[in-house]
């Protein structure tokens, strides 16, 4: 979940002692829910919220929100908005003389921003990885994937962590249609994944189901 994700960036933040946190949000529902989180959760984690600033969202207009950062002292920046928002904002806050460590959270695509920002400015990004590399081979799920990716997936393009995490959810919802059986409407799914433990393994990876 968004909170399980900022509670991580913000307990590896506080451990590396980047104690004052700037956060970056699109100004649409998701932003205010993440602000919210954040500004609930920053003071039981160690850590301060030393500005709190959103832009346009689905868009990189982010000018403000870095003149508004670099003015303030801060450790680290937490962007938690859109891949092309990420990449502008590293590149306005570099030549601004920003000094902070930027975190990215999983709503960019980790896997394009190195191509978008340039390997200088890319170097020192950190991105939170909520799901494994979809092109990693030690784990079964992933080489799944990757066999469903080949026959199925769009050509020319790499997948994203983005499409792992669909996927993976998607597995999940297959797994509970097959316990369901082969007449599954919508209760009987529901109530398959209600029934579901809330530990398992999926083709070796290790998942978690949160009932809300």
């Amino acid at each position: 979940s968004v909170s399980d994700e900022i509670d991580q960036v913000f307990r590896h933040a506080e451990t590396t002692f980047a104690r004052r946190i700037a956060l970056l949000t699109g100004n649409d529902e998701d932003g205010q829910e993440i602000t919210a989180i954040a500004r609930m959760r920053a003071p039981l984690l160690g850590v301060t919220l030393a500005s709190v600033q959103q832009h346009l969202a689905e868009t990189a207009e982010v000018a403000d929100a870095v003149a508004a950062i670099v003015r303030v002292p801060h450790d680290a920046v937490v962007l938690a908005t859109n891949t092309a928002a990420v990449a502008y904002f590293s590149k306005l806050y570099a030549a601004a003389g920003g000094r902070g460590r930027l975190i990215v959270l999983s709503s960019a695509v980790a896997t394009h921003l190195s191509a978008v920002v340039g390997p200088d400015t890319a170097r020192g990004l950190l991105v939170s990885q909520l799901v494994p590399h979809p092109r990693d081979p030690k784990l079964r799920l992933m080489r799944e994937f990757g066999t469903a990716y080949k026959r199925f997936g769009p050509a020319g393009i790499a997948p994203t962590l983005a499409m792992t995490e669909s996927y993976i959810a998607a597995r999940v919802l297959v797994d509970a249609l097959q316990r369901g059986g082969a007449s599954a409407n919508g209760p009987a799914v529901q109530q398959a994944l209600a029934g579901a433990p809330k530990a398992f393994e999926l083709a070796g990876l290790p998942l978690s189901l949160k009932r809300q």
